[in-house]
């Protein structure tokens, strides 16, 4: 069982570096050298509530379970482990009536080797008193006398900074009265599974605790004076302790300097680092400090940690880093394992990894360092993995549309398989955030035909999940791209896109500018399909703006080039679209008939969104002629393919309209089932005026007439 402890230990920071070899806090009845353990830091004494806290976690974790002799604090660089462990020791000294040991293991000291275990031992013993030459010449006969000693004791053995579970195992002392507090960087698996040790991983603090921890150094009125600046400085540390602290002593170390002169100097990335280093000239260090992990990394994982800070996105998959690496999947696997027990990344979700972002900061600047391959290439390669799969699994969602094809493809078996439409949404779910990072990302961007390309492959799905916004805010960067590229295609592309979202937003004017420029870079360069795409569009502005006359009239002219061309998918799309406007005009009968027209066109599985959003509008022409009956038929068919398309908006208005078809029916049973599934899904989908309007709808379901309504 592996104990989080996020929440217990927010107060504790490594403050100060513990030196020395051991330390003992005498007993009753103890014959130890009377030595007391390192200092606590000063301000975790009498600090409040949270020291119950961690009081209780801790005790809970070496007492709760008999078994459970040795607990292991685990966890990053300057996240705390070592005053955990300190603090708690001077907490519970009368628990331990024989004596408290501390000993410094130095396996991330900067000045040498880790401390071996002979040393070790030795350094032990003279803590018992036992001298030079009544010490054993072997290190076996010493592990036994250091066993003997402690044995039947209740003593508590700290065992701070160890490297590796082969340094500390002579040092466990045998009895089951004595409790050891074991703090490594890295995972000690070994101590859980052999020796049944709880491990405990402290992460880093909330905001709330952050706050309180830099204003224990500056002070509450100096940081409700210059809050904003607090904040910036507080959100530049990333949570992590250490940071925190040493941000907070430099800022009380000059009191009349305001603290905009340190959050300004945080808030630049490359100067961050540079930024968080004690005043005093001490190693407490925050880039020393991430140093002394990586430095004891094997090559291959510590070229990997570089890279993974170049990446952008909030997380990446252990394909991403196999592409980013140039490694086979199985090695790029087994080096992401080493980075997780070293504490440097971790493993979020099954196959997806983090970094905190002073780390991921730090590993970036080290990125390329000793590496002939570089970091260009290296976000080359990632890149066309991102492009790579978002381009498979838009196929797999809209096969019908415009292609795109992706600068590279795979070598056989090293990409995710992504076949149907689950697949191809969940990947997109899974890498969504990452997708956008790289698009928006300046280094990334720079590659201007895998940028734009990136983004054509996203809007399937953002339209699918109703992502207006977030496309609104990528978009841009896609339209700069592909101007630099000198894609005209690809420039009407993005502007149809970015009119689409506008649209969704009620930014009617703003789209049919970007539509109208669609529609001149498809002419310019010939794309005649393009061009009839951008029409269509139009007159859905035009619909929008209740213009419905000019919505028609720019339907029929894109529907004769159609004819023209014999594009028998992009006819129905159009004549799907002049439907709804015959239904705006409750001219019914001519929405039946071209709804119907459309719904004629020989289908094929590649279309079956057209044709579900065109039963969409045949149900709401028919429910508009009071055939209610054939309105909710088509109304449910449609839904059937929605779901399986896992078009979820568009499954959100089709329930509402089917609702609407329902009540006006009489049929109030299935009409609210059909609202409150709207409603849950605009929820799921962050839309809060389209639940808010059905949910008021609900609420008036008992009326005798409903007007008919679309969100």
């Amino acid at each position: 069982m592996r104990n989080e402890m996020s929440g217990e230990v927010r107060a504790l920071v490594q403050a100060g570096s513990v030196t020395g070899g051991v330390h003992v806090h005498p007993g009753r009845s103890s014959t130890i050298t009377p030595r007391q353990l390192p200092a606590a830091t000063p301000w975790f004494v009498g600090r409040g509530p949270e020291l119950d806290g961690l009081s209780q976690a801790l005790m809970s974790a070496v007492d709760g379970d008999a078994c459970a002799r040795i607990v292991v604090i685990g966890g990053s660089a300057g996240i705390g482990k070592t005053a955990l462990a300190l603090h708690w020791g001077h907490l519970v000294h009368e628990g331990f009536p024989d004596g408290q040991l501390y000993l410094n293991l130095r396996g991330f000291d900067p000045a040498g080797q880790p401390m071996g275990i002979g040393v070790a031992l030795r350094t032990l013993l003279e803590s018992f008193g036992v001298l030079d030459d009544r010490l054993p010449t072997t290190e076996d006969a010493q592990a036994a006398l250091y066993r003997s000693l402690t044995a039947e004791r209740r003593m508590l053995v700290i065992l701070d900074n160890a490297v590796s579970v082969d340094q500390i195992r002579e040092l466990l002392p045998g009895s089951p009265t004595c409790r050891t507090l074991v703090t490594s960087r890295n995972r000690l698996d070994e101590l859980s599974i052999v020796y049944g040790a709880r491990p405990i991983r402290l992460t880093k603090l909330t905001a709330d605790e952050a706050d309180q921890l830099f204003s224990r150094h500056v002070g509450a009125v100096r940081m409700a004076a210059e809050a904003d600046h607090a904040a910036t400085i507080v959100d530049c540390c990333g949570g992590l302790p250490l940071a925190l602290s040493i941000a907070g002593a430099r800022a009380a170390a000059r009191p009349s300097f305001s603290l905009g002169m340190l959050a300004e100097e945080l808030r630049n990335a490359e100067q961050r680092l540079s930024g968080l280093a004690a005043v005093d000239g001490t190693a407490l260090d925050v880039r020393a400090v991430f140093s002394w992990s990586v430095r004891r990394l094997p090559p291959a994982a510590s070229r990997l940690f570089g890279l993974i800070g170049l990446h952008p996105g909030p997380d990446i998959s252990t394909p991403a880093a196999a592409a980013l690496s140039d490694l086979p999947s199985n090695d790029t696997r087994r080096i992401l394992e080493q980075l997780t027990r070293a504490h440097l990344i971790d493993e979020a979700t099954p196959g997806r990894y983090t970094m905190h972002d002073l780390l991921k900061t730090y590993a970036a600047a080290t990125s390329g360092f000793d590496d002939s391959d570089g970091p260009g290439n290296a976000i080359r390669r990632a890149h066309d993995y991102y492009l790579g799969m978002s381009f498979r699994a838009d196929r797999v969602l809209a096969p019908a549309r415009r292609s795109v094809a992706p600068l590279s493809e795979p070598s056989p078996g090293t990409w995710p398989a992504v076949t149907t439409e689950h697949d191809a949404m969940a990947w997109f779910h899974a890498e969504y955030a990452n997708l956008m990072a790289v698009i928006m990302d300046p280094t990334w961007a720079s590659d201007h035909g895998r940028t734009w390309r990136l983004a054509w492959t996203l809007v399937t799905f953002m339209r699918r999940r109703a992502r207006w916004q977030d496309s609104v805010t990528m978009l841009p960067h896609a339209l700069n791209a592909a101007t630099m590229d000198g894609d005209t295609v690809a420039v009407g592309h993005v502007h149809l896109d970015l009119g689409r979202a506008l649209l969704y937003l009620g930014r009617h004017d703003e789209a049919l500018t970007h539509y109208y420029q669609a529609l001149k870079h498809y002419t310019d360069s010939k794309y005649y399909r393009g061009k009839t795409n951008a029409m269509n569009h139009i007159g859905q502005a035009h619909e929008r703006l209740e213009d419905f006359t000019s919505a028609l009239d720019w339907y029929q002219q894109a529907l004769v080039l159609l004819r023209e061309q014999d594009d028998a998918a992009e006819q129905a799309a159009v004549l799907n679209n002049m439907s709804w406007a015959y239904s705006c005009l409750e001219d019914f009968g001519q929405a039946v008939e071209h709804a119907e027209c459309a719904l004629a066109i020989r289908w094929d599985s590649t279309l079956r969104e057209t044709r579900a959003h065109t039963m969409d509008s045949l149900g709401y022409a028919l429910a508009g002629l009071r055939r209610y009956d054939d309105a909710t038929r088509m109304y449910e068919d449609a839904l059937v393919i929605f779901r399986d398309l896992r078009h979820r908006h568009a499954e959100a208005i089709t329930s509402f309209n089917a609702a609407n078809a329902y009540a006006q029916a009489g049929d109030v049973a299935n009409g609210r089932r059909l609202g409150e599934a709207a409603v849950a899904i605009y929820v799921d989908l962050t839309l809060p005026e389209p639940a808010a309007a059905v949910r008021a709808w609900l609420r008036e379901l008992d009326d005798a007439a409903l007007p008919p309504n679309r969100c």
